[in-house]
């Protein structure tokens, strides 16, 4: 039988709405008698606004749902690595400072529109830099979504 790969990429850039902080009206002024640094607070949630991600899906399939699962998470892995890779040497994407963590991604099915709630295999697998939804294949016996984002 022969295996399939798909790849999803998003790029996202993260935006905080709808936040606010004791001390804050909601147009963002203080509201008389805040005891907090305000300022402070609002420089923090600047920087945190502007945080640049992208999610990353792969789907794999396999004979079972243990090799599925570790065919996708294994793809997920070299496809950030060789995405950061190609990145520029100045991107900020090839330093210390990016984080990947688990994201879960919409299932990513070959043959069907989408996947019916008991064709899932359960439990969902998270680890600290991937989320894997699993679930029955049409011709598959398992196929399997991993997902995560990489953030600067």
């Amino acid at each position: 039988m022969e295996s399939t790969l798909r790849v999803m990429v998003v790029s996202a850039a993260l935006v905080l709405t709808g936040v606010t902080h004791p001390g804050l009206a909601q147009d963002g002024a203080p509201e008389p008698g805040a005891i907090e640094d305000v300022a402070e607070e609002k420089a923090v949630e600047e920087t945190v606004a502007k945080k640049e991600c992208h999610l990353f899906g792969v789907t794999w399939d396999g004979g079972s749902k243990r090799g599925a699962l570790e065919r996708a998470q294994s793809g997920l892995r070299g496809v950030i690595a060789k995405w950061r890779a190609e990145q520029g040497r100045n991107s900020g994407w090839r330093s210390d400072g990016v984080t990947i963590e688990a994201h879960q991604m919409k299932p990513n099915p070959y043959w069907r529109s989408r996947v019916k709630s008991h064709l899932y295999y359960r439990p969902n697998v998270r680890t600290a830099t991937s989320y894997t939804v699993c679930w029955k294949g049409v011709i598959s016996t398992a196929v399997c979504t991993s997902g995560a984002k990489v953030c600067k």
